[in-house]
């Protein structure tokens, strides 16, 4: 049953605003994630055997029709 089935996706399409139903999805900033990125790979090259870093980025959850239940 479609019901049974709740489906979430990452970056806030504008597909996902406009589809139906609605697709709940994660926003981050693309620009901290960038940033990020390149920090991390940077200080990977300048030290190769540094533990992996753990990083959790800013965002938002933005519930909408794909994860509600059916009213």
């Amino acid at each position: 049953m479609p019901t049974d089935v709740a489906v979430i996706g990452i970056g806030d399409s504008a597909e996902g605003r406009y589809s139906r139903p609605t697709l709940t999805s994660v926003s981050a900033d693309p620009a901290f994630l960038a940033r990020t990125a390149v920090a991390l790979a940077v200080a990977r090259l300048d030290r190769p055997g540094a533990p992996p870093a753990r990083i959790t980025a800013p965002h938002a959850i933005l519930p909408r029709e794909s994860t509600r239940p059916a009213g």
